[in-house]
């Protein structure tokens, strides 16, 4: 939101403007238990079952969450809702989740599990199978209703949105949200710049987007740690991938500045040598043991 206002707002201007008070309303109107209901099948508050070690549920906030998890601060109050509604609070995701919640978008509704392993063998001696994928489950089932959220992502980015800085040059479309998650919450009115922060203080510039979006193959999540604003920090990254994707456009890196060589003191043993180390570049590598089984 921005100190002028918005004035009358839909759905579609909500997003492409990023209009927290819309949702602000809109989170008091649904009540928490049907914000919470819509926001588990889209994955939210749970694993998304990638095959990757690790992988943790994030915070799906309700009454009896917060009753179980943080008493000290009180019941549950109209406010922790009003603040769910634009992703803060209680409420934690990763952007793993969001990759893929906007993919759901995307699949005209359908919530798929992500993978990185496409095949797996039982031994070395067998041969790669695929591994079986889990059917997808319905997220939303209103073609109205994606066909509305679909629009105010494309406005985004191609229209009068918050994202227009990543629209010079593109030849396909694109479906984005910018975004921010606060690291720290300002006192009064007045505005704060986060960039002025230290870093670890920053807010997280978020960026969520799937292209092309009239005929999607990738859908993406970036976050970027201390970024500010999500416009200006991830939205231009997303789109380098999507370039990359999609043009087969490479991702040329921004040259480093040349560091001045550090003097090493007299008196300084030399570096170890590894060279005969297993694992080392130009080490004669030795025998795998025998696994019970690979992927790839």
């Amino acid at each position: 939101s921005h100190r002028g206002g918005h004035g009358w707002t839909d759905l579609r201007k909500s997003i492409y403007e990023s209009v927290n008070t819309y949702y602000y309303r809109l989170a008091l109107d649904m009540g928490i238990a049907r914000v919470d209901e819509y926001l588990d099948r889209y994955g939210f508050g749970k694993v998304t079952g990638v095959d990757l070690s690790g992988e943790i549920a994030g915070i799906l906030p309700s009454p009896e969450w917060k009753a179980a998890n943080a008493a000290k601060q009180g019941k549950w109050y109209p406010g922790d809702t009003v603040i769910t509604g634009i992703g803060q609070g209680f409420w934690k995701v990763t952007t793993l989740q969001l990759a893929q919640g906007t993919a759901m978008l995307a699949n005209n509704g359908w919530v798929r599990r992500p993978h990185l392993v496409k095949d797996m063998r039982a031994d070395f001696a067998a041969p790669w199978a695929p591994v079986a994928l889990v059917p997808p489950s319905r997220g939303s089932a209103s073609a109205a209703h994606l066909q509305a959220v679909r629009e105010g992502m494309i406005a985004t980015v191609h229209g009068p949105g918050t994202a227009t800085n990543i629209r010079p040059g593109l030849t396909y479309l694109i479906a984005g949200k910018t975004g921010t998650a606060q690291v720290v919450s300002r006192r009064g009115s007045a505005a704060m710049n986060p960039r002025s922060l230290p870093m670890h203080l920053r807010h997280r510039g978020l960026f969520i987007a799937y292209a092309p979006a009239d005929a999607p193959t990738i859908a993406i999540a970036v976050a970027i740690e201390g970024g500010g604003y999500g416009a200006s920090s991830a939205a231009p990254i997303a789109r380098k991938v999507f370039d990359a994707w999609l043009l087969g456009k490479p991702v040329v890196p921004k040259p480093v500045e040349a560091v001045e060589p550090v003097a090493v003191p007299a008196g300084t043993p030399p570096p170890a040598d590894f060279s005969n180390v297993q694992g080392t570049p130009g080490a004669p590598a030795a025998a795998s043991p025998p696994m019970a089984g690979a992927t790839r």
